[in-house]
């Protein structure tokens, strides 16, 4: 049986990581809540694609959440072994929030440790207004980790379609 490629959605705590998988998934598998570290371990979803059928995980968040160092350290053990194993990373960032520590963090995790052919997809989250598309797509390109930068709003549908579309692409 042939392997299904593996795409990794990563990035800091509350950035609607688990919204977006539920979303991609079309049912609430992942537990999704506002408070940060509630998603410890990852949650894998078989995702039929329209050309591509592929595997979707849910990782913890990179770059803090908690107090709990030990727990931090799992947890982002957990998402370097999924950056490890992925055929496509997608990044999430909070497009409402102004880049923290953490997100710099998850950036400079992928520049270190994704395998160099594995394409990255950053996905600004938390687009709900159109007229913050634009600004929140400078801010994903401004990272400098790809060209493929999308706005998003996973609760709406929004630009999911053409996420799902990019990732059956690369």
């Amino acid at each position: 049986m042939p392997r299904l490629p593996l795409v990794a959605i990563i990035g800091r705590p509350n950035t609607a990581k688990s919204t977006l998988f539920n979303r991609i998934a079309g049912s609430r598998i992942a537990i999704e809540s506002e408070v940060a570290g509630t998603t410890r371990d990852h949650v894998l979803y078989k995702v039929e694609g329209d050309d591509v059928d592929y595997l979707l995980t849910d990782t913890g968040g990179i770059g803090g959440g908690t107090n709990d160092k030990d727990f931090e350290e799992d947890v982002q053990a957990q998402s370097v072994l999924a950056i490890a194993a992925a055929d496509v990373i997608v990044l999430t960032v909070n497009s409402r929030e102004e880049l923290t520590k953490g997100d710099l963090e998850a950036v400079n995790l992928l520049r270190k440790r994704k395998r160099k052919h594995v394409p990255v997809i950053v996905v600004m989250t938390k687009v709900d207004n159109q007229k913050k598309e634009d600004e929140a797509i400078s801010n994903g390109l401004a990272l400098g980790l790809t060209d493929d930068v999308l706005a998003v709003s996973a609760p709406h549908g929004l630009g999911v379609g053409t996420l799902e579309e990019l990732i059956e692409e690369k």
